[in-house]
């Protein structure tokens, strides 16, 4: 639920910082999970084959991010289509707003 930084806790994995956080919401993509290491490397649940566990059992170390995307957005082009032009509309009413103070 929340972006946050949390201070390291050795040997903990990354199921207990998710959980610190207050975990995913009902908009987090659980299955995109990925662990960014501090030293660059990406950490993922995918391709591992069958003895290599889930990304949320992988043990955090300091300056480590663990990143939950959020679900993309389904449904038919009409509705993506519509959300663009929403977002275009609130961005052009700001816009428009600053301008004329």
């Amino acid at each position: 639920y929340n972006s946050n930084a949390i201070i390291y806790t050795p040997r903990k994995n990354a199921a207990w910082y998710l959980k610190q956080a207050g975990g995913p919401t009902d908009q987090a993509d659980k299955s995109a999970i990925f662990i960014v290491r501090a030293n660059g490397s990406v950490v993922t649940g995918k391709g591992e084959g069958w003895w290599g566990g889930n990304v949320l059992s992988a043990r955090v170390e300091p300056g480590d991010t663990i990143v939950v995307p959020e679900k993309p957005i389904g449904g038919s082009t009409v509705w993506k289509n519509l959300l663009s032009v929403a977002q275009v509309a609130s961005s052009a009413a700001v816009t428009a707003a600053v301008l004329v103070r």
